[in-house]
């Protein structure tokens, strides 16, 4: 009987074992699941900026040929240089400079 009690010993102490690595698996795979939903998440927001950084470039160079060609015709010139504007916030947004991503970082690390 002896022999019985212990293998029935070990053998919960295997299932216990069990039970803890498939809770860590658990939590592992919800941590990864989160982290690939976020970066689907950035991808998707990533691929909406840089259409939008094309769309604004294709409307400035527009704008700009437009206002080459008529340089005395105002409303063309300020129609083109507002052009220009949005298409370099919209490429900003995509490609921020290093120096507000620097400050960024440091915004992030003062709050932790």
């Amino acid at each position: 009987m002896e022999g019985a009690t212990k293998a029935a010993e070990d053998a919960a102490k295997q299932e216990d074992a069990a039970r803890i690595a498939k809770t860590n698996a658990d939590t592992k795979l919800a941590a990864a699941t989160a982290a690939k939903t976020k970066a689907d998440q950035s991808l998707t927001q990533v691929t909406t900026d840089a259409t939008t950084v094309k769309d604004a470039e294709t409307a400035a160079q527009t704008a700009e040929a437009a206002a080459r060609a008529k340089p005395k015709d105002t409303d063309l010139q300020k129609a083109a240089a507002e052009a220009r504007q949005k298409a370099n916030d919209a490429a900003d947004k995509l490609a921020p400079s290093a120096s507000s991503l620097l400050t960024d970082a440091r915004d992030k690390l003062g709050g932790m």
